[in-house]
């Protein structure tokens, strides 16, 4: 985020970050370089280019704070000597996984690393709890030292949309459901995939993964893309 002050004396830039009414970060920055700029809207595309007409500003950076916050609309207050100044930001996940927008079926699929009783006490709540109580067991299972941004379940659930998209077949339309969805769920991308066919126009599949010492095979014996675990 770039803040734009004409006072080129000032030296900080105090803000505070609140969620209905509630401050929930405050802190300053005394990152700044004095310039002018202008913003221009390049189909969609936001660019910052020089503006040599303009007088000079004092223009603070403030970064890594967003992943501070959990997603949803949040109201930046600036505070500067005796003026302050509000306005509405909201923190997007870029990128989010697929997956995390069906909470229920997110937490379904945590059976894949965890017990069972854990995911039936996750699901035993509201459904509106239930975004809530998988980041609650993510980042207690995974601490992330302070941040709001997991990257354990950040990783997870992007293996489960490749599974999704890339592991379906004719009789299994769920990827992530499939025996290589599983593994590749729990244990990301293989080291190397072999694939083998026969004279039955069978296919096999051999998925080694170096970091653990395991090699899992898999095999296709109707020609559908149904992959069966067979090691």
């Amino acid at each position: 985020m770039i803040v734009c002050v004409n006072d080129t004396t000032i030296s900080s830039l105090k803000y505070s970050i609140n969620k209905a009414e509630k401050v929930i970060l405050q802190d300053s920055s005394n990152d700044y370089f004095d310039g002018t700029i202008n913003i221009v809207n390049n189909n969609n595309s936001f660019l910052i280019k020089e503006n040599k007409e303009k007088k000079a500003q004092r223009i603070f950076t403030i970064s890594n704070f967003s992943n501070l916050l959990v997603e949803g609309k949040y109201e930046i207050e600036f505070s500067l000597k005796n003026e302050k100044s509000k306005y509405p930001i909201e923190v997007v996940w870029i990128n989010k996984p697929k997956v995390l927008y069906n909470p229920e079926y997110a937490i379904k699929l945590i059976s894949y690393i965890d017990d069972d009783e854990v995911v039936k006490d996750l699901l035993f709540r509201d459904e509106e709890k239930y975004y809530e109580g998988l980041f609650d067991y993510w980042n207690i299972k995974y601490p992330t030292n302070g941040t709001k941004f997991n990257f354990a379940m950040n990783e997870y659930y992007t293996r489960a949309d490749y599974a999704i998209e890339n592991f379906s077949s004719l009789n299994s339309i769920d990827g992530a459901e499939t025996d290589r969805g599983r593994i590749y769920i729990t244990y990301g991308k293989p080291s190397s995939v072999e694939r083998n066919y026969s004279e039955k126009n069978e296919i096999m599949e051999i998925w080694h993964y170096e970091k653990i010492s395991r090699d899992y095979i898999f095999k296709d014996t109707s020609g559908t893309g149904k992959f069966s675990l067979v090691r």
